[in-house]
């Protein structure tokens, strides 16, 4: 057990914890929406339009940020993705995949499967250090 002689070095302790349960909770976060995303094409090829592939590569992560007042990382679909098929912008053709509207044929709902497990994945970093 490490032993702290100032408030300062506690305080430095707990947020270098913080820190790495947060950095940790985003890499997992961030897996879990590749992962997410790369399920998206298991429900077969459409006949009506031209898959690009590029869903499947749009997840983007930050590094994590961490101060006295807090910690932040953050995950996300990259909106501006580029499609050379169709009339659909990136943004569009994502909340289509995620809702399964306009005749896109995916296994829909990854973000929501994805942002429900954020909260688990932080609480399991945090208690595992604290």
């Amino acid at each position: 057990m490490a032993s702290y002689t100032s408030v300062e070095a506690i305080e430095a302790a707990i947020l270098k914890e913080v820190q790495a349960a947060c950095e940790e909770a985003v890499e997992k976060s961030y897996n879990k929406l590749n992962e997410e995303l790369h399920g998206f094409y298991s429900q077969g090829s459409p006949v009506l339009y031209q898959r690009t592939g590029m869903l499947g590569s749009a997840a983007r992560r930050t590094g994590v940020s961490c101060s006295r007042s807090g910690a932040f990382g953050e995950i996300y679909i990259d909106q501006g993705i580029g499609y050379s098929t169709g009339t659909f912008s990136g943004s569009q053709v994502i909340d289509a995949s995620e809702t399964n509207s306009y005749g896109v044929l995916g296994r829909g709902g990854f973000w929501n499967r994805t942002e429900a497990m954020i909260p688990q994945f932080l609480n399991s970093a945090l208690a595992n250090r604290f």
